[in-house]
């Protein structure tokens, strides 16, 4: 059984009310079993039995906790979870297989998007992810107490892993740039 629904995806991403189940549920597959072990390692074999214990309800769900420098808040599991299936979605929407092979959607009244824009698209959604995951990641580590099996090489000084009172440089639309340069 997912751990999450799609009313839980349309929380953060805009699903079709012609929505394809199958691939949704596929790409919330996907990101249970591929994007969230790499993201928690072996911790989210804890999380995934524990799911439904009182005891994790704030890191499933999200909460305001006392960090480093004041209240910080994280989204919780479900809403990581959430942007990797949603990311996984949009590029898993734009095929079909047919009885001779995957072709792209396409109808008389639209045009399909060109694959690299789709990927683009797919890519901001799993960066605004691992932005929650950071978030998220601070909140474990600042409450080890509570989750022992959690261990993080990130988990700095008062636990909140390097953010707290930093200045994020993600922008408005989940992704971040650097400028290279060379010595």
């Amino acid at each position: 059984m997912a751990k999450i629904t799609r009313s839980d995806i349309e929380e953060i991403g805009q699903l079709g009310t012609h929505c394809d189940q199958d691939k949704l549920e596929l790409a919330i597959s996907e990101a249970e079993n591929f994007d969230m072990p790499d993201l928690f390692c072996d911790f989210w074999n804890d999380i995934s039995e524990n799911w439904e214990e009182t005891a994790y309800t704030e890191l499933i769900n999200g909460s305001v906790y006392a960090g480093c420098n004041g209240q910080r808040k994280h989204s919780g599991i479900k809403t990581i979870l959430a942007y990797y299936a949603y990311a996984r979605y949009t590029v898993l929407n734009q095929f079909n297989d047919t009885p001779s092979g995957s072709v792209s959607k396409t109808n008389d009244f639209s045009m399909p998007k060109p694959l690299k824009e789709i990927q683009s698209f797919s890519d901001k959604y799993r960066s605004m992810g691992f932005v929650e995951f950071e978030r998220t990641e601070a909140y474990l580590c600042k409450n080890r107490e509570l989750f022992e099996n959690f261990h993080s090489n990130n988990c700095k000084g008062c636990g909140c892993n390097g953010i707290c009172g930093d200045k994020t440089n993600t922008k408005g639309y989940g992704l971040s740039g650097t400028i290279i340069s060379k010595y």
